[in-house]
């Protein structure tokens, strides 16, 4: 039986995670042996309990780094990278006995945020996958600390996979590497479709937006697109906000929310295992990042049978096609997020036919 070392890069139930335990769990079925490591404690444990997925818990530090335009600040996150990349020397001596000791075939490094794996990996001469899940810059205001020593080490990889079109192009100027390809996430469909819902039934609607609590997942666009839209519109409806989120960003959203006088219309909920369910009450979700590698949310989303409206960058326009599965607007321009929404809510059984098509396509 092969057996595949996933090396995940978060410890918490982010989409990058639960793709990755997705996959341990089809590769079972096939008769394929997967172990993943996860850089510290956090959810993604329960997950693996549940699966049944066997795993181990590894410190390690990430070789990324916020993009900082102060250079103290910038001369910091150097020095705690350096300090970081020492501890990781550890880790990369733990793997390695690890991939001895389970026979590993083929190390599978589940994003860019981690290279501990890689390292152990070419030490021990077995097969390195790299898997790209997203555009750092764009749809994460970060970087690597050094571009030119992490890239080479990436190119190395004896497969790259990329999750979505702009993905692959951003990478492919990149690395210097000739097998890359591009596959797709996959959903669980069983656990998202949903045959028989429909939406804009109840006198109150209810707007999702899941992802992440930070500057570029676009919440701040979306309360002020809301805010607008309450001001020009006599509708009832709810917003829930769902994903997890540090002290700073959490504070700065519900400092938002009360400015723009939104307490009875948004809800920040923190993160939900049971995402389907708030798909299942949803009638338009929003997919408002400005930088999306794939976008798990918003083909959740759709089958579910919301009606998605995306900001028209990154992989969010090769999911949405415009006016045919939902509505793409101009990224970072909340006042045409307010027009779609409006836009929306004045033709529903256009928009009923819309989400309809996109569940079933």
């Amino acid at each position: 039986m092969k057996t595949i070392l996933f090396i995940g890069t978060d410890s918490n139930l982010s989409g990058a995670t639960i793709s990755m335990i997705t996959l341990s769990k089809y590769l079972i079925e096939k008769g394929i042996n997967p172990i993943i490591i996860l850089p510290g404690n956090g959810d993604a444990e329960i997950l693996l309990k549940e699966k049944n997925i066997k795993y181990y818990v590894i410190k390690s530090y990430s070789w990324v780094v916020p993009i900082e335009k102060r250079i103290s600040k910038k001369f910091i996150n150097i020095f705690k990278y350096f300090i970081k990349k020492i501890l990781n020397y550890k880790a990369i001596r733990e793997i390695k006995q690890i991939i001895e000791n389970e026979k590993v075939d083929v190390v599978h490094i589940n994003s860019l945020f981690s290279y501990v794996g890689a390292i152990a990996a070419k030490q021990k001469k077995v097969k390195l996958v790299w898997h790209i899940r997203e555009m750092l810059e764009e749809g994460h205001n970060a970087t690597l600390i050094n571009k030119n020593k992490c890239y080479k080490l990436i190119s190395k990889s004896d497969l790259i996979i990329t999750i979505s079109k702009c993905v692959f192009n951003k990478y492919k100027k990149i690395l210097n590497n000739d097998n890359m390809v591009i596959v797709y996430n996959g959903i669980d469909t069983h656990k998202f479709y949903n045959e028989k819902k429909e939406i804009f039934l109840n006198k109150k609607l209810t707007f999702t937006l899941a992802g992440t609590i930070q500057d570029s997942k676009g919440q701040k666009e979306l309360l002020y697109a809301l805010s607008n839209l309450k001001n020009d519109i006599n509708i009832e409806f709810e917003t829930l906000l769902i994903g997890y989120g540090n002290e700073k960003n959490i504070n700065y959203l519900n400092e938002l929310i009360i400015k723009l006088n939104l307490e009875n219309e948004v809800k920040y909920l923190g993160f939900k295992k049971n995402i389907e369910e708030y798909w299942n009450q949803t009638d338009i979700a929003f997919m408002c990042s400005n930088g999306e590698a794939f976008g798990r949310t918003t083909v959740e989303a759709m089958l579910s049978g919301c009606l998605v409206i995306g900001a028209d960058i990154a992989a969010t326009s090769e999911l949405i096609e415009d006016k045919k599965t939902g509505f793409l607007y101009i990224s970072g321009d909340s006042k045409d997020l307010k027009d779609k929404i409006l836009y929306a809510l004045n033709n529903t059984d256009l928009c009923k036919k819309i989400a309809s098509d996109a569940k079933e396509n």
